[in-house]
């Protein structure tokens, strides 16, 4: 049975979309999502990276739970989700990750049953390094197929003989989800 690891924020959610319209809101400001053309954007939305972290930071803690999953993605799950294993691999702060992993139970424990993540780094936090890259991870876990939103991850799965699909962001050069999930379905 194939392994296939989703990562979750701007895969599974639209995580990056959401805290932007937030951001704008609060800040009154009004910068489009289609201008993210870097992850992280603090320099294109004019703030320092830890500014940024901290926004972020606040967002998924009183917002995460709000984001809806990406219907068509749910919608695969719902057709094929029984053909294959499935995990999901993040990068986000250890203090987060309670919250990240509920909302993806919440969703998608029908299918999804390992949940993993690489802490992302927080200034004054330390924790132990078991991987140092979602690759590290991936590796280890015997993945067969990786669907990430930084295609620099996707880049160095490949790299190990892991398939890797890039869904379209404004940051990277991915393909759009549903020719993605095409190709999974023809894979499972």
């Amino acid at each position: 049975m194939l392994h296939i690891v989703f990562d979750v924020d701007d895969v599974l959610n639209d995580l990056m979309y959401s805290w932007l319209q937030n951001f704008n809101k609060s800040k009154k400001t009004n910068i489009k999502y289609e201008e993210l053309i870097h992850n992280p954007p603090y320099e294109i939305i004019g703030i320092d990276k830890l500014m940024y972290l901290n926004f972020l930071d606040h967002f998924r803690y009183y917002y995460y739970e709000s984001l809806i999953p990406n219907q068509k993605i749910l919608d695969w799950f719902k057709e094929n989700g029984h053909k294959a294993y499935f995990s999901v691999l993040t990068s986000t702060p250890g203090a987060y990750a309670s919250i990240v992993s509920n909302w993806v139970f919440k969703y998608f424990s029908q299918w999804i049953r390992t949940f993993a993540f690489i802490p992302s780094d927080r200034e004054g936090i330390k924790l132990p390094i078991y991987d140092k890259l979602k690759t590290d991870w991936l590796y280890r876990n015997h993945a067969d197929i990786f669907i990430d939103d930084n295609d620099i991850n996707c880049l160095n799965a490949v790299y190990l003989g892991i398939q890797s699909f890039c869904p379209k962001q404004p940051w990277n050069g991915g393909e759009d989800i549903e020719v993605i999930l095409e190709k999974l379905k023809e894979e499972v």
